[in-house]
């Protein structure tokens, strides 16, 4: 139960299912009243157990073993509690955090995610007098991760804050040893933390810290031969820039947001499943188009269309209905741009296209904001078209 543990293991001459059968019989065979100690003890250990069975089994026969462990380290840290085991409780907190964590990933969805989050928060609070480096390094990144999931449906910005805080602090009881994954993991993670703050509070310093985590993490994963890793953290640093050169009003930034993109795109061209090379196209045609924005030149904008074009080849509503109505929208927002620019009315006949098909996948009923938003777009585009016919009367 101490921090010394590094890692559960059956004896070597059984196999998980065997070792569960022993464990399970322990617990059958014990009350609390009989030793209130040992049947704390027992229960984290069938935490424990069922957990890493549960990491070696099926995808269909986790559940059932992640329900046991989710109740086993339940009734751990109730007897801890009642025993006074501040230390004891802490680690049934992060057992159960756990727990809860990778039912909400499979199963359950945000509640088990938001119940997770509540058991780290918990276990952050005992750590803080009875914990090690390693208990909060642990606490701290698993409340991190949780928050970063529940951000992509709350859009709180304290969620978001604290998400940032909580890879911060994780950081401080990491080893700072800058060849280290971990270390570079948790880098990346903190930026990308960073820089969705800052997108949603407009905050310079929150994006450019972000830039400070990502280029930490970058040379660790590349020397690693982490190459997936590495494209990743390409396209967190690509969007990053040009968050931040658009914010700014700088050019430069943005086409340095690009050339992270194409890093990305060179190593998901050579993956068999193209998916990720097609959104790395839309980010790039999203980046062009930001500089067309920015420079008012039809070039960026043109560059933009046949990128977004590409990307959406490989992508179908169906498969990815979120990253194919973000690429059909930026998609229409270029040829409204081109369109006006030029003056061009087929151009701004594909934006409305292009908008209509984005509310295929954003109905009304269920996205009214954003459906508030598509029509005030399509509305632009044909008032643009009609003054176009009457110009040309």
């Amino acid at each position: 139960m101490g921090e010394e543990d590094e890692g559960f293991q059956p004896p070597k001459q059984l196999s998980w299912d065997e070792f569960l059968a022993i464990i399970r019989q322990r617990v059958t065979e014990m009350s609390p009243s009989d030793n209130p100690r040992m049947w704390a003890v027992i229960h984290a250990d069938l935490g424990s157990a069922c957990l890493q069975a549960a990491s070696q089994v099926d995808f269909e026969a986790s559940y059932d073993l992640l329900v046991e462990a989710q109740e086993a380290w339940q009734k751990a840290g109730e007897a801890f509690e009642r025993l006074g085991d501040q230390a004891g409780l802490a680690r049934a907190e992060l057992g159960l955090g756990e727990a809860l964590s990778e039912l909400g990933e499979h199963w359950v969805g945000l509640p088990a995610k938001r119940q997770a989050a509540e058991a780290y928060r918990r276990a952050i609070a005992l750590l803080g007098q009875h914990g090690g480096r390693k208990g909060l390094a642990e606490a701290w990144l698993g409340l991190g991760n949780e928050l970063s999931e529940i951000c992509y449906e709350d859009e709180s910005i304290e969620l978001f804050r604290e998400c940032a805080a909580a890879y911060e602090a994780a950081l401080a009881f990491i080893e700072s040893d800058e060849s280290s994954l971990e270390w570079a993991a948790v880098q990346n993670d903190f930026g990308l933390a960073l820089m969705r703050l800052g997108e949603r509070t407009n905050c310079f310093e929150s994006l450019q810290r972000a830039l400070e985590a990502f280029a930490q993490a970058e040379p660790i994963f590349y020397e690693e031969g982490r190459l997936g890793v590495w494209a990743s953290l390409q396209t967190n640093l690509g969007s990053t820039l040009q968050s931040l050169g658009e914010r700014t009003q700088n050019p430069e930034l943005v086409k340095q947001g690009m050339e992270a993109f194409e890093k990305a795109m060179k190593v998901y061209a050579a993956w068999p499943d193209l998916v990720d090379w097609a959104k790395a196209q839309l980010n790039m045609g999203n980046a062009a188009r930001t500089l067309g924005d920015l420079e008012k030149t039809a070039p960026h904008y043109s560059e933009a269309i046949i990128r977004i074009q590409m990307g959406l080849e490989k992508i179908s509503a169906e498969g990815d209905p979120q990253s194919w109505g973000i690429g059909q929208k930026n998609l229409g927002k270029c040829f409204l741009s081109l369109g006006s620019i030029t003056g061009n009315a087929e151009m701004l006949k594909e934006s409305v296209a292009a908008f209509q098909r984005v509310q295929q996948v954003y109905p009304k009923d269920d996205f009214p904001d954003y459906s508030e938003y598509l029509d005030a777009m399509i509305g632009m585009a044909q008032g643009l078209i009609r003054d176009l016919q009457k110009e040309s009367e």
